[in-house]
């Protein structure tokens, strides 16, 4: 059984797809999405807006977040993915594209895949990045990345991804690692006393 908040974040994501005039396949969607949808469509028989690519990125991340059980923090908004949006690839260096659905086609992609949809934890890639990390973790990116650099990485890892990119991959997940678990100390330690 789902709390109240959930089935109300679900039909929330539903009334924002049919606010943006989106589609949702009725045979893929939770019946709380599916009903805030239905209740949208109601309400805006014409879509309220034209959503741009980080509209259509947001309510995609969103309805990603809540078919995974996952938080999806208040400050990733459109505006938020607009601020960290960049020209190239920072894992194969090639420049993104948007909506030619190839390998190069951006995408955003959580950084610590235990982590929560929230600022500091997403980061745009390829596609073709995002598809070869997948669901693992920083530390099996690090073998991975490891195993290239010793030149003992599986054919498939290569094919993935380059020796390269697979080093650039795990240090996106390394220095996301250091920031979460640095600890300050708060008021600041005043050693004159």
């Amino acid at each position: 059984m789902l709390s109240a908040s959930t089935l109300e974040t679900a039909f929330d994501i539903g009334g924002d797809f049919a606010w943006f005039g989106r589609t949702l396949d009725a045979g893929v969607h939770d019946p709380a999405v599916l009903e805030g949808f239905a209740a949208g469509r109601e309400h805006f028989r014409v879509p309220q807006h034209r959503p741009d690519r980080f509209v259509s990125k947001w309510l995609q991340l969103r309805i990603n977040a809540y078919k995974r059980r996952r938080i999806l923090d208040a400050g990733v908004t459109p505006s938020y993915l607009r601020r960290i949006d960049v020209p190239f690839c920072p894992i194969t260096l090639l420049p993104l594209t948007h909506g030619a659905l190839c390998d190069t086609d951006w995408s955003v992609d959580r950084i610590d895949n235990d982590g929560a949809y929230a600022p500091g934890n997403l980061m745009v890639m390829s596609v073709k990045a995002n598809k070869a990390k997948g669901a693992m973790s920083y530390q099996a990116v690090a073998e991975v990345a490891s195993a290239c650099a010793t030149g003992n990485a599986a054919a498939a890892d290569i094919r993935r991804l380059s020796a390269s990119g697979w080093a650039r991959l795990a240090c996106h997940g390394w220095r996301r690692r250091c920031r979460r678990s640095r600890i300050i100390a708060w008021p600041p330690f005043n050693d004159n006393s």
